[in-house]
């Protein structure tokens, strides 16, 4: 190694300069970047996680507000084309099923999310693709029956009281 002499404040400074830490860091650089690109990629897979449960949720809820089951599943296909296009950041091949019953309407999405141009850490994470799962079940709301209902709670409730 080289010895140097500084100039510093009028002070002479021996110096030996070391290339060690150019070479640990270009050792450590690949595992930090690939740590990295992991940690984005799974930021990816949870946001569309979070997308596609947020968007069961909102199409199951605006379907409740129907009155017969082909309107149900009309609204809630419409509202998930809605609610879905463009909004994904690395799943493809969504597929969904929506199960209306009397009372209950239960949506599932399922997709794969795909880690492109990433072949290694992909080999890492998940020999295949990572399977994205949502789901979301909502009470059919009849508004109508629900007020009155509510309406002989409240006679009922007034000649209690009397």
């Amino acid at each position: 190694m080289d010895n140097t002499i500084l100039r510093k404040g009028g002070l002479l400074i021996n110096m030996k300069m070391k290339g060690s830490l150019t070479i640990e860091a270009a050792l450590l650089m690949p595992f930090v970047l690939a740590t990295m690109i992991i940690l984005i990629y799974l930021a990816f897979y949870l946001h569309d996680q979070a997308v596609l449960t947020s968007c069961a949720y909102e199409a199951a809820i605006m379907g409740s507000h129907e009155q017969s089951e082909d309107e149900i599943e009309q609204v809630i296909e419409e509202k998930i084309k809605e609610l879905t296009t463009n909004r994904l950041l690395g799943t493809i091949d969504v597929k969904n099923q929506i199960n209306v019953d009397n009372k209950v309407i239960m949506i599932r999405f399922e997709g794969n999310f795909k880690l492109s141009g990433m072949q290694m850490i992909h080999g890492l994470i998940s020999p295949n693709d990572m399977p994205v799962i949502a789901e979301a079940s909502v009470n059919i709301i009849k508004p109508i029956e629900f007020i009155r209902n509510c309406r002989v709670i409240e006679q009922l409730k007034e000649k209690m009281e009397e």
